[in-house]
């Protein structure tokens, strides 16, 4: 009996040395080894092709094409701006999630057309477990095409996007090919989710919002609190006075917002804010004087401001106040005011 023991041990052996030796195979991109890599993900594979650097390429054999991850980026959520200058935000479903993007690049190194690698065979692994693709719009330029053709010479890009826990940890991207698998292993370092906080905003300070290529500034200050006005309509001589109700008073907020893309682009209206004070919400007064916000906001175009006035009128025991205001549906930014 303990000699067959001794034979079962000095079998075990030789078969953990066999698939060592399987798994620490490279291949012609010169991929680096981690062997400290939980490999949960893949089932006894032929072989494991570790890149633990963003560009490292792997390859597909008849035809050749070579294909590797260029870039990653994350985002929380993602924000497109129409044709028309009305922007939207998309979310992922699950509001732990963000959106995790992959920039894939595949390369035809043969003479011969060659097929795009299939997204099918792409998994995106989370502390082993697959994540979902989930493109906020098919609509959107730069996504990856792994339906086309990819002529000789030529390369086809494109970004792949997934939804991803936004403190995911031990990320992987793989491919799986005919004879294995080529991981990329995504470092931590990497996976910092830029979320959109527009809370407690201080008096006139500035945001940003909209996509990357268009997008706006926008500012929310006090002007000023009084019990009466008075105004003129654009191109009327006529001064007109208007006295707060018994018990309320008037506060002024000057809003100020400029187009800084390159395309039209909706900023909010009066009838976006709000003013939030002791449990009580306002809505603006409509207020026409010459130095309106009313008649500059809207769509917008390139390089323009627009610059104005908006009053609500509150109780006089309001003392401090939150002005709301609808970026677009689904974000709001809070400036915080004394009045």
């Amino acid at each position: 009996m303990r000699k067959i023991a001794i034979i079962v041990i000095v079998l075990m052996f030789i078969f953990i040395g066999f698939f060592s030796g399987c798994t620490n195979t490279q291949n012609s991109g010169t991929p680096s080894n981690n062997e400290n890599n939980n490999n949960k993900n893949v089932t006894s594979p032929e072989k494991l092709y570790f890149y633990n650097q963003l560009g490292q390429f792997g390859y597909i054999a008849n035809p050749k094409v070579a294909f590797t991850i260029k870039q990653i980026k994350t985002s929380v959520d993602f924000v497109s701006v129409s044709d028309s200058g009305y922007i939207s935000v998309d979310k992922p479903s699950d509001s732990n999630n963000g959106y995790f993007w992959v920039y894939f690049s595949a390369e035809n190194q043969d003479n011969v057309m060659a097929d795009s690698p299939s997204t099918y065979w792409m998994r995106l692994l989370v502390s082993g477990t697959e994540m979902s693709q989930d493109t906020p719009s098919y609509s959107m330029t730069g996504l990856y095409d792994s339906s086309a053709k990819i002529n000789p010479g030529a390369k086809n890009e494109g970004w792949i996007i997934y939804s991803i826990p936004k403190n995911a940890k031990n990320v992987q991207f793989v491919y799986e090919f005919s004879n294995g698998y080529a991981i990329w292993n995504i470092s931590s370092s990497q996976l910092v989710f830029q979320e959109r906080t527009f809370n407690n905003l201080a008096d006139g300070q500035s945001i940003t919002f909209g996509s990357e290529q268009d997008y706006f500034e926008l500012s929310i200050s006090h002007d000023k609190t009084v019990k009466s006005y008075s105004y003129k309509l654009p191109s009327y001589d006529y001064v007109y006075t208007q006295d707060a109700d018994t018990g309320y008073k008037f506060v002024f907020i000057t809003v100020v917002a400029k187009n800084m893309g390159a395309n039209k682009i909706y900023v909010p209206t009066p009838y976006d804010m709000k003013l939030i004070a002791n449990g009580k919400q306002y809505s603006n007064e409509g207020y026409y004087g010459e130095n309106s916000y009313q008649d500059a906001s809207g769509v917008i175009y390139p390089g323009v401001t627009g610059e104005g006035s908006v009053v609500f009128q509150v109780l006089d025991n309001v003392t401090s106040a939150t002005i709301s205001v609808e970026l677009a549906s689904g974000q709001e930014a809070f400036w915080l005011i004394s009045v």
